[in-house]
């Protein structure tokens, strides 16, 4: 069952969409298990992996959970789970830290910065489904994070830290962003 977790994982991850597998591991027949194993070997045809998945989807085995109308543009579209609050602008989504598009909190040792880290912990904590909208524009990121404006529980977590005065905009980046022009972006700045 691992390895046919670790599959779906790796696929789920390169599509840019997490997925569930069933808790139940007799749900799983075996000729699915021997088919990852062996498609992670390379004795499988594409092929015939697919079709593996296509029973696993079919018969919700397999089930996707992702909401992507919260998108814009053409950058990823990521759902997943919050895994860790870093500081005031920057989460982990399944351990990869996401740095908010625009919003700069100040640092969890400055000032208002622990009341920063704590109101993104209040409306998103550890667990929350979101979906992470990767800035067109700065794709290249910002020392490994990915930027973007973050949706979790029917918020958008840049916005939101910008109005409860945790965070401020970063209007030199207003015209390198996607989301330089969005409505809360030009109230806060831009």
């Amino acid at each position: 069952m691992q390895v046919i977790v670790i599959v779906f994982l790796i696929i789920g991850i390169s599509l840019g969409i997490f997925l569930t597998v069933s808790a139940d591991e007799n749900l799983v027949p075996s000729w699915i298990k021997n088919t990852a194993l062996y498609y992670g070997q390379g004795n499988t045809s594409d092929i015939e992996f697919l079709n593996a998945l296509k029973f696993l989807l079919e018969n919700n085995i397999l089930i996707v959970e992702s909401d992507l109308s919260e998108c814009l543009g053409t950058a990823a579209c990521i759902p997943g789970k919050v895994t860790k609050i870093v500081d005031g602008d920057t989460i982990e989504v399944y351990g990869k830290p996401v740095r908010f598009s625009l919003a700069s909190a100040p640092e969890r040792n400055e000032s208002g910065g622990s009341e920063a880290t704590e109101f993104v912990r209040s409306i998103c904590p550890v667990g929350s489904s979101v979906v992470v909208d990767e800035d067109d524009r700065q794709t290249q990121g910002s020392y490994g994070r990915i930027i973007a404006v973050i949706h979790c529980n029917g918020m958008n977590l840049n916005e939101s830290i910008l109005e409860n005065d945790h965070a401020y905009i970063i209007s030199s980046f207003c015209n390198d962003s996607e989301f330089g022009n969005s409505k809360w972006a030009k109230k806060h700045g831009c």
